[in-house]
């Protein structure tokens, strides 16, 4: 569309706009504006303000009723600060109150999702209480239930945590990977998957059905544990370990991934990269892959944008290279909220 119809579109708004209206968490608001720019007949943005009293609780002003009402609203959040929760989660409980018709709720990274088992008595798994929390604080929409996207849980019981009062819709970021290595491939030869344990193999495999595939294992050898090959996937006589690529759910320090390399390049490896759908890093323990990091040696280290406040630092430092869930995110929500149809 032309730049006059744009900037009209952007100006309109109001009760006959039908577009969805995305309303995100600060730190999703670059997600967002692409969304909108990429689509801007289809959504977009909501009005908000997060603010905070002067004592620190959340002061948080919206766009009016009837701006919104009948609509299909979307809510991007993060869930990556667990001290900025109860400011979304105020925020998804009162949007279906504004009789909006339909609610369409995105946590790309669930940030609890690693501690959600209970092995011995007197331990929390706060992935199921938070996933409590969060669906109980959501009501109907006059079209029913919400739903909730989350991109690549690290453990799939998760999703059952939930209850019926949510639809889950589980998101998987291999395919931004797949049309990636397809380019890398064209230039650099066939890519071989390695994944770092039983559990990334559970999870990816399935993404990656044609192509060859090592698993590694930690296995205890008297007082240490080494890595092993414990397994190869469609292996032929011509595979070959020119380059490797680890894939995996997320990384935190980053320990297992840069043992998981130093094995291969021991296995013949002669280049390894790594995926990562969340790039967590805590405590900013990315720079330790840097060159002239002691984690440094990866060839490429490609993470998605799930994280936007570790993402965005990330972007065009070697080794890494952020892969853009927008463009997949918009297509399914057009899907599912039917907004293909819409005329403007």
């Amino acid at each position: 569309g032309s730049a006059a119809e744009r900037e009209k579109m952007e100006d309109w708004g109001g009760e006959d706009d039908p577009r969805a209206i995305i309303i995100a968490w600060p730190t999703m608001n670059a997600l967002a504006d692409s969304i909108v720019s990429q689509h801007y007949r289809l959504f977009r943005k909501g009005n908000v303000k997060w603010d905070y009293f002067p004592d620190g609780w959340p002061n948080i002003h919206f766009e009016h009723l009837s701006a919104l009402q009948g609509k299909r609203v979307v809510f991007l959040g993060s869930l990556y600060d667990r001290t900025k929760f109860v400011e979304q989660l105020s925020m998804v409980m009162v949007l279906p109150r504004q009789f909006i018709h339909s609610l369409a709720i995105v946590f790309p990274y669930f940030g609890p999702a690693t501690m959600e088992r209970v092995d011995e008595e007197g331990v929390v798994a706060t992935a199921e209480t938070v996933a409590k929390l969060l669906a109980s604080a959501i009501p109907m929409t006059k079209k029913g239930p919400a739903s909730l996207r989350i991109f690549d849980i690290h453990a799939s019981t998760v999703r059952f945590y939930f209850p019926d009062t949510v639809m889950m819709r589980m998101m998987r970021a291999a395919g931004l990977l797949i049309s990636h290595l397809k380019s890398v491939e064209a230039s650099e030869g066939k890519v071989v998957i390695a994944y770092p344990d039983d559990g990334a193999a559970k999870r990816f495999k399935p993404s990656f059905p044609d192509i060859p595939g090592i698993v590694c294992s930690k296995i205890r050898e008297g007082e240490s544990r080494i890595i092993r090959i414990t397994d190869r996937i469609n292996w032929s006589a011509d595979t070959n370990l020119d380059h490797v690529l680890i894939i995996d759910d997320l990384v935190q320090s980053g320990g297992t991934l840069d043992e998981c390399r130093k094995a291969l390049l021991s296995f013949g490896a002669k280049k390894v990269s790594a995926f990562v759908t969340h790039p967590v890093f805590p405590r900013e323990s990315w720079t330790k892959f840097l060159p002239g990091g002691e984690r440094e040696g990866f060839h490429r280290f490609y993470v998605t944008n799930t994280i936007p406040e570790v993402a965005s630092q990330l972007e065009g430092k070697a080794p890494f290279h952020v892969l853009k869930i927008d463009e997949y995110l918009a297509k399914d929500l057009i899907k599912e909220l039917s907004l293909a149809k819409l005329e403007l």
